[in-house]
């Protein structure tokens, strides 16, 4: 029986961002319904060490093009079409800032071969951070030439039947190879990034071919990580290619009520480009878009029309409340709110308005300052009282803790940029992000039972270390970092004796944990492991977030002020622990101590 992937050309355009493109091949390839894929990812001349990393991560079924140029998304993605393997009848595209659930690939094919008329189908696209709400479920048009994702920011129950939708969505695609074909090509190229899907339906609509959504398969998405970061590109380009499909792709018989809709919407649209201060970019793109049509042929077709949205301002009106209000309410932050709460509002209350939402979701604290880990002026908001959680960065969404870490490290080790520096769990932000970025010897871990000890993961991003039994050899850091781990590990006394054992004469242990008992009580264990290799429970079940695994990390030890004590009885080093409380850094909430092991000199 054939392998389904081994029908398949995936397409995946690829500017910067290595770690992220990693992640997205990884959840590829460990798939066993995507065996024998062919995977064409094109590096759109990131400039950096994107497309080196890519090739010595040896992921099976990958091939790698270097553009020398970059020509933006639909540029990249034609690439991948002219270097696909001719002798699959699917093509595919797919973000690099995605991942794919298991078993996201058959079913799509299943719909895509079984019916003749079908060219395109689309994935459920779900959000990264919340898998239960829809990022998008295909794409919408509307008479008045605004294109928008169809279900944004519904709940997956509300689309989770399949049927025929208006288009496909650049972010994840897949059709048959001959119908593209027939349509002259993937992408058009000179419309370079947005709309560029838009135009590929009208085309499909065009040559009698629909597209299908399929709410079995699943894809998870982290929305605008990949291209097109900058608000005046995205202004400019937005306003050229809708006009150009406006003009090209509306049928006349509705431009009696088209135009006056196009107008309304040009006129929300200039007052949101004024606000982002990207007014000039939207009136060339507007302008430039003439000479365009003039080149360009008719794409209006009675099939396209007749699946045209009709309630696009009630749309509109409700994608701008639950914008406004993922701005006011961090995503990634599930104490004490939740995205999904902010949607409900939004999406059922048609009565709600901006200044509602405001007034409902007002900051708890906003201030001005500067931030230990961007270095820069920035502004710190928080939502709620609860700062060591919620007090972010405008710039880059740290949190106090990191701060205090950061703050720690530079004023006591100022030349950990040279220092040999192994940190053990690290995050994506924050300080974690900053020592990867800035130190020239980062070694960063995490603990997969799945991975042999020792050994890197498939995409080289981290090394499978268990702190308890580490495989570094002795005297090997100059400094070890670790936030909010040492709470999650079982055998305390292992984890520390290990970490003082790889570190250098001279060297440190600096880690946050949080110190919930302070003097009021000792360290308590809260589970233990069994020699049966079962968790027995001390106290209610309490799990943290884990960069490796959606389920998190249980709480293993509530630590109090006694924990130098328990350092000092396993490894001999003295700990001291560093307070800090200063707003004008960002460094104000709950647990914010830093913990410092010194391992003394030679001599």
């Amino acid at each position: 029986m054939e392998r389904p992937g081994a029908q398949v050309s995936l397409i995946i355009p690829v500017f910067r961002d290595a770690d992220m493109v990693l992640e997205c091949l990884a959840s590829i390839t460990d798939d066993p319904g995507c065996d024998g894929i062919d995977i064409v990812v094109v590096d759109d001349a990131s400039g950096d060490d994107t497309p080196d990393r890519i090739e010595s991560a040896g992921l099976p079924g990958v091939r790698l093009i270097r553009r020398a140029v970059n020509g933006g998304f639909a540029r990249a993605c034609s690439e991948g079409w002219r270097n696909r393997d001719v002798n699959r009848t699917i093509v595919g595209v797919l973000n690099a800032d995605t991942v794919v659930e298991p078993g996201w690939l058959k079913p799509c094919l299943d719909v895509l071969l079984s019916d003749g008329g079908c060219g395109c189908v689309v994935p459920s696209i779900v959000d990264y951070h919340t898998p239960s709400v829809l990022d998008s479920a295909g794409q919408s048009y509307a008479a008045c030439g605004w294109g928008f994702r169809r279900g944004h920011q519904q709940h997956t129950e509300d689309l989770d039947n399949r049927e025929q939708i208006f288009g496909p969505t650049g972010c994840a695609m897949l059709a048959r190879a001959d119908v593209i074909e027939e349509c002259g090509g993937l992408f058009r190229e000179d419309l370079e990034c947005y709309y560029e899907d838009t135009e590929l339906a009208f085309r499909l609509h065009r040559f009698g071919h629909e597209t299908w959504h399929v709410p079995e398969s699943r894809i998870r998405h982290r929305v605008s990580a990949a291209y097109d970061k900058i608000p005046r590109r995205r202004a400019y380009f937005v306003s050229r290619n809708s006009t150009l499909l406006f003009w090209t792709a509306v049928p006349v018989r509705l431009w009696w009520s088209a135009i006056p809709q196009r107008s309304l919407l040009s006129l929300l649209l200039m007052m949101k480009a004024l606000r982002q201060k990207c007014l000039i970019p939207f009136i060339r793109g507007r302008l430039e878009a003439w000479p365009m049509i003039v080149r360009s042929g008719s794409l209006r077709s009675r099939a396209a029309s007749s699946l045209f949205t009709r309630n696009w301002l009630g749309q509109k009106n409700r994608s701008m409340k639950v914008a406004y209000a993922r701005t006011v309410r961090r995503r990634d932050r599930p104490y004490p709110f939740k995205l999904i709460d902010d949607i409900k509002m939004a999406w059922s209350d048609p009565t709600l308005t901006k200044h509602k939402i405001r007034q409902h979701l007002r900051p708890h604290y906003k201030g001005r300052g500067r931030c230990t880990i961007c270095d820069r002026k920035t502004r710190f908001k928080s939502v709620n009282d609860w700062y060591r959680d919620n007090l972010l960065c405008r710039r880059c969404k740290s949190i106090p803790r990191e701060r205090a870490l950061m703050k720690t490290i530079d004023d006591l080790y100022p030349d950990w940029r040279e220092s040999s520096l192994h940190e053990s769990s690290p995050g994506r932000r924050g300080a974690s992000a900053r020592l990867a970025r800035q130190c020239a010897d980062y070694t960063p871990s995490q603990y997969d039972p799945a991975i042999q000890l020792g050994e890197w993961d498939p995409t080289r991003r981290w090394r499978n270390e268990n702190l308890e039994k580490q495989t570094f050899a002795d005297e090997s850091f100059d400094l070890v970092i670790s936030q909010d781990v040492m709470e999650h590990v079982f055998d305390i006394d292992s984890a520390f004796r290990e970490i003082a054992r790889t570190l250098k004469p001279g060297g440190a242990h600096i880690f946050t944990t949080p110190l919930v008992n302070g003097d009021s009580s000792g360290t308590r264990p809260a589970a233990r492991l069994l020699e049966d290799g079962s968790v027995e429970y001390l106290e209610p079940p309490e799990y943290h977030g884990n960069p490796i695994d959606d389920e998190g990390s249980l709480v293993t030890w509530k630590y109090g002020y006694d924990i130098v004590d328990i350092i000092k009885e396993a490894t001999g080093l003295e700990t001291s622990i560093v307070q800090l409380d200063d707003m004008e850094l960002g460094i104000k909430g709950e647990y914010l101590e830093v913990l410092v092991t010194r391992k003394p000199a030679r001599g």
